[in-house]
């Protein structure tokens, strides 16, 4: 949770970058996914953290917006760094 930000996203460097990260989120939505049978995880901190990683989705071109920086690019898939 430290590297959660205010708009609900994550950040490799939390509140110290300029903007979330896509990737980075959901990333940690899938984590969280995971290990929610084993340990409790705030189911609104998930839904908000989906929200925003719903709201990069651009429809007109079918890839999600990636504001933030990605520091193991090898790892994006179809996924549009600004």
């Amino acid at each position: 949770m430290t590297y959660q930000r205010f708009d609900w996203s994550f950040s490799a460097f939390g509140k110290s970058d300029p903007s979330g990260s896509t990737w980075l989120t959901a990333f940690v939505i899938k984590s969280f996914a995971q290990a929610s049978p084993y340990i409790f995880i705030d189911p609104f901190t998930v839904r908000k953290a989906i929200d925003f990683t719903l709201d990069q989705y651009d429809e007109k071109i079918g890839f999600f917006k990636e504001p933030g920086r990605v520091i193991h690019s090898e790892m994006l898939v179809r996924i549009i760094v600004k």
